[in-house]
């Protein structure tokens, strides 16, 4: 069997990359292939903007699941998964009442005042995102035919 180029990775996430803005879940795709894509939107909002943006935008339905959290731990992206977690949790305790509040018109920095246990998951993911996407990236090169939609 050839080993999977770190190149022929890169080319195949930048292809999730374009489907980041997709309906998910992607009926052309598999249920791990969404579980990644889902990851990959996940990542490109909360690394930048923190879980309570996700859930403010109106994605925690779409991409805070029971689904995605299964793949996490089954992927072994351990912090992730457990930052995760905890977000989800949050989001089924206060995820309507801050989509209420951000149609309404409420800042995020408003809402992060009010819905101030997210800061510590914010922090934290955004420190450590990085490290656990190498080893997503690991994950995706040795399993490269189960990802694979090029």
């Amino acid at each position: 069997m050839t080993a999977i180029t770190a190149n022929q990775v890169y080319r195949l996430l930048d292809a999730y990359l374009q489907k980041l803005n997709h309906a998910l879940p992607d009926p052309a795709l598999t249920a791990e292939q969404n579980a990644l894509l889902a990851y990959l939107r996940m990542d490109s909002i909360a690394e930048d903007h923190g879980f309570l943006t996700l859930i403010a935008q109106g994605e925690g339905d779409t991409l805070l699941t029971a689904s995605l959290s299964q793949y996490l731990h089954q992927w072994q992206l351990t912090r992730t998964a457990r930052l995760f977690d905890q977000a989800r949790t949050l989001y089924q305790q206060h995820g309507a009442t801050i989509q209420q509040q951000a149609a309404a018109g409420s800042s995020i920095e408003h809402l992060r005042q009010q819905f101030s246990a997210f800061t510590p998951i914010d922090e934290e993911y955004y420190l450590h995102c990085e490290d656990d996407f190498i080893a997503l990236f690991n994950h995706v090169r040795q399993h490269f035919a189960v990802f694979n939609i090029l």
